[in-house]
C-alpha cells in the first residue's frame, strides 16, 4: 500500500470530532506544546483532565507521550493546539486508545508499532491502558477513526529529529 502525504485534504476536522476525541487530541497537543517549550504539562493538563472527569488519565498520558517523544522511529506529527485538522499520527493515537477501550490489544499494538519499536510500544500501551480506562469510567468513549486515515504518512515523516533533540514535531 502506498503511503500518502499529509496535506489536509484527507484529514478530519478537529471540531467535527466527538467530545472524547477532541479532549484526547487537545491533551496530546497541549503536552507537546509544553514539551517543545521545555515545560511540564502537569498543572494545566491535570486541571483540564480533572475538569472533564478523567483526572486519572494525566499520569498515564504523560508517561505514554514521554515514551513516544524519546523512542519514536520517526518524527511524530502532532498539530498545534489551534490547528483545525487532525494529523495521521493524531488519528493513530485516537485509534490506539479506542482499541484499548474495546479490549482490542492486538489492534492497539498494530496502531503504535508503526511509530515505535516493540519494547517502547509495550510500555506505551501499558500507560495508555490506564488512559483508556479513565475515559471509559467518565463515559467518554473514543470512536475508532476511519481506516484510510491510519495509512497516511505526515509530509515530514522522513525529516530528522528537531533541533531541541526530541523526535516530536509540532505543526
Amino acid at each position: 500500500m502506498e503511503a500518502r502525504k499529509f496535506d489536509g485534504s484527507n484529514a478530519r476536522d478537529f471540531h467535527a470530532l466527538g467530545e472524547a476525541e477532541r479532549l484526547m487530541i487537545w491533551a496530546v497537543r497541549y503536552w507537546v506544546t509544553c514539551f517543545k517549550a521545555s515545560k511540564k504539562a502537569g498543572p494545566g493538563l491535570g486541571c483540564a483532565l480533572r475538569g472533564a472527569g478523567v483526572g486519572h488519565a494525566e499520569d498515564g498520558l504523560d508517561f505514554a507521550l514521554t515514551v513516544l517523544s524519546q523512542c519514536a522511529l520517526r518524527p511524530v506529527d502532532v498539530r498545534c493546539p489551534a490547528c483545525r485538522f487532525v494529523s495521521p499520527d493524531e488519528e493513530r493515537l485516537i485509534e490506539t486508545v479506542a482499541r484499548l477501550q474495546n479490549s482490542d490489544g492486538g489492534g492497539a499494538w498494530l496502531a503504535v508499532t508503526e511509530i515505535l519499536p516493540a519494547a517502547a510500544a509495550r510500555i506505551m500501551l501499558e500507560a495508555l491502558e490506564g488512559v483508556a480506562q479513565s475515559f471509559s469510567f467518565a463515559r467518554l468513549r473514543i470512536q475508532p477513526c476511519p481506516n484510510h486515515l491510519l495509512f497516511a504518512v505526515p509530509q515530514d515523516a522522513t525529516d530528522a529529529p528537531d533541533a531541541l533533540g526530541g523526535k516530536v514535531t509540532l505543526h
